[in-house]
Formats: structure tokens, C-alpha cells, sequence
């Protein structure tokens, strides 16, 4: 993924960790470091 993003191509960061996120929220659990990763990786993605 450092790869990807450093040439600013899209990363795979949401079929990694979006899921998940989303599973865990839908359950109350927290995730905080899956959630802040998804997050960081997200905003530097070119497609978003």
C-alpha cells in the first residue's frame, strides 16, 4: 500500500479495512487503531 500511495495510485485500504470497520461498528466494538488506520490510508488515496 506505501507503494500505492507514494505513486499515487488507489489503494486496496477499503477492501482491507472497511469491513471490518463497518462490522465492528454494527456490533459496538470498538476498533480505534483499525478505524485510524482506515482513515489515514483513505485520505491519502487518489481516489477519494
Amino acid at each position: 500500500m506505501a507503494r500505492d500511495v507514494m505513486a499515487g495510485r488507489p489503494t486496496e485500504v477499503g477492501f482491507m479495512f472497511g469491513g471490518l470497520v463497518l462490522r465492528a461498528a454494527k456490533v459496538s466494538v470498538g476498533v480505534p487503531r483499525v478505524t485510524l488506520a482506515h482513515e489515514l490510508i483513505s485520505a491519502m488515496d487518489p481516489d477519494r
